[in-house]
């Protein structure tokens, strides 16, 4: 499947989502009209109205788990309903497709917004930010094995912290809770249709990311018999080459002179 179409079939669902709220308040509403016990119009309120509107938000806010609780919530209703009303059909259909539409959004993609559109003068910019990213990493690598003691710690720190922003830039930014920094420079926003393209050539990287930011974020315990090792660099330093290459053969034509090759030191 196309980047593009991935991309369209997530706003579709996400769309879905929000329709499908709006048509069980719709149905709650013409409920209420022939409601009138209070009793039973305060639990129509609990059963409909209320969690419709969490619902809507939570769908175009993204929010998976409220969007799959509302929705599952919605869907014991709609079966609870079955034969005392003539509205339990398109209330139980509403529902299912209300509590599927989060777990497609899992499936297909966490992230079903538009990408981040950078500005010309971003635009402008990126090669260069892009270009120390990768000279202070090629540098600090290149130089390790002419390193001793505490300067060789500080070239392995420094072509850590680079090496965790190259990451970023190839694959998104993508940390363990799924949230992507939209300022983040990406390689996808400089490919044809600014697509959530990543790369899939460094997985060694990957891989070690959550390692990088506990040796250099923060003065956690967890860095505590640890024993980091970071003897990998030389492949972690192909693995930015490939995925360079990758980028720069995606670029249209007229943007490939702006980036620059990597340097061996």
């Amino acid at each position: 499947m196309s980047t593009d179409l991935n991309i369209r079939i997530k706003g579709w669902i996400r769309w879905v989502g929000a329709v499908c709220s709006l048509g069980i308040l719709f149905m709650v509403a013409l409920a209420w009209r022939g409601v009138s016990d209070p009793l039973e119009a305060t639990g129509l309120v609990g059963l409909g109205l209320l969690p419709a509107f969490v619902s809507l938000f939570a769908s175009l806010a993204q929010r998976f788990w409220f969007n799959l609780i509302v929705g599952l919530w919605y869907l014991f209703v709609g079966v609870s309903a079955c034969g005392e009303t003539r509205l339990a059909p398109f209330f139980l259909l509403a529902s299912l497709t209300l509590s599927s539409t989060p777990i497609l959004n899992k499936i297909f993609c966490k992230k079903m917004s538009t990408p981040y559109q950078p500005s010309e003068t971003e635009r402008q910019g990126a090669p260069e930010a892009f270009k120390y990213e990768m000279e202070m990493f090629c540098y600090s690598e290149g130089h390790l094995s002419n390193a001793q003691g505490n300067p060789r710690k500080a070239m392995i720190e420094c072509a850590l912290l680079h090496a965790r922003n190259l990451l970023d830039f190839f694959t998104g930014n993508q940390p363990m809770m799924g949230r992507i920094d939209q300022k983040t420079i990406r390689a996808g926003h400089f490919i044809k249709e600014n697509t959530w393209w990543k790369s899939d050539k460094l997985p060694n990287l990957q891989k070690r990311k959550k390692d990088i930011n506990k040796a250099l974020s923060h003065l956690s315990y967890d860095r505590i018999g640890a024993g980091y090792r970071w003897n990998d660099l030389p492949k972690i330093r192909e693995e930015i080459k490939s995925a360079y290459a990758e980028f720069h053969k995606l670029l249209p034509e007229e943007e490939r002179t702006k980036w620059p090759e990597p340097k061996d030191s």
